[in-house]
């Protein structure tokens, strides 16, 4: 999805458990094409704080977020390019589901759609308020750090998301694009295994094309 989108600066977050198994198979990523980089995030304390264990390697950058254990169809080149000549702010990309389970274990955007602007972001709502899904693919600006800086904890103890892009929300500045393509959060075991079918899927056409 990265490469696809044209970033090929990657720093992988994982906890020290794993690191060394991501590096075994993956190296500084001269075969996929990207430079890679790694770094540690030893306790589980949410997102944020997983995305600023990224902070030396990109402050002053703007910065894409990707969940490693999201699977997107689509390229989003388009959406990157537009981004970069945004002066500030930070971009979403939605996803329509009516799924009410996995809107309620997931952000969910409340849209102002006669303004096509994003009202609210609830994290994990017992009742939505919209069907759209916030998924694990964020554009930030230079200033994500700082206000990661803002962040307390939540009732959970952790640094959350929502809590980050509610900045962006409030100031007006947070941008969105709906994917109408295929989408899979493989954060569950009957996900992670349409995940690994689909992949395959993918894999044989791409063998079947003469691609790789």
């Amino acid at each position: 999805t990265l490469k696809d989108a044209g970033v090929t600066d990657i720093v992988l977050v994982s906890h020290r458990h794993w690191l060394g198994q991501f590096i075994d198979i993956l190296g500084a990523g001269e075969e996929l094409g990207v430079n890679l980089n790694y770094t540690v995030q030893d306790k589980p304390l949410g997102l944020a704080h997983a995305l600023n264990a990224a902070c030396h390697f990109v402050r002053g950058s703007k910065v894409a977020f990707l969940l490693g254990d999201n699977i997107f169809a689509e390229q989003f080149k388009p959406f990157v390019d537009a981004f970069l000549l945004k002066e500030k702010g930070a971009a979403l990309v939605l996803k329509h589901t009516d799924d009410t389970e996995l809107l309620q274990r997931s952000g969910v955007a409340e849209l102002d759609t006669k303004h096509s602007r994003i009202v609210s972001i609830e994290e994990k709502p017992q009742k939505p308020k919209s069907n759209m899904l916030v998924t694990g693919f964020t554009l930030y600006d230079e200033r994500v750090f700082d206000f990661i800086a803002q962040l307390k904890p939540s009732v959970r103890g952790e640094y959350e998301f929502t809590d980050l892009n509610n900045f962006y929300v409030r100031e007006g500045t947070m941008g969105f694009v709906e994917t109408k393509e295929r989408w899979i959060d493989a954060g569950t075991f009957d996900s992670l295994l349409e995940a690994s079918n689909y992949m395959a899927e993918r894999f044989r056409k791409g063998l079947q094309n003469g691609v790789r």
